[in-house]
């Protein structure tokens, strides 16, 4: 019997000895935003561990961690890019505004929480 066939499927990717955030390079930009508490604590948390297998500032693992995370909502979300692909049927105002470099805050929200 032939033993040379190639078995069928996805070929095994190759193992990974550090973080997916650490795969891309970043042009910067301020945003600052409120997180529930225990999206910020899990967010912490790895960041820490991304920045001991990197070492680099804990700010950057940040920048880094949060950067891929909505990266991949962005890629992953079907309903959202193929809005995207046809604003013409939307109408004028369908058309994606220019990015800002910093978000208002959430309407009701203090500018700085932290008391004067």
């Amino acid at each position: 019997m032939d033993n040379s066939r190639r078995k069928p499927g996805r070929p095994k990717g190759s193992q990974r000895t550090a973080p997916l955030v650490l795969d891309t390079e970043l042009v910067l930009v301020k945003i600052e935003t409120l997180l529930p508490a225990a999206t910020a604590e899990t967010l912490t948390e790895y960041a820490a561990w991304v920045r001991h297998c990197a070492d680099m500032p804990l700010e950057q693992a940040i920048t880094k961690t949060i950067d891929f995370a909505l990266r991949e909502v962005f890629r992953r979300d079907r309903l959202w890019r193929d809005e995207r692909r046809i604003p013409e049927q939307k109408g004028p105002a369908a058309k994606p505004a220019a990015a800002s470099p910093t978000l208002p805050p959430p309407a009701g929200t203090p500018r700085d929480p932290r008391p004067s």
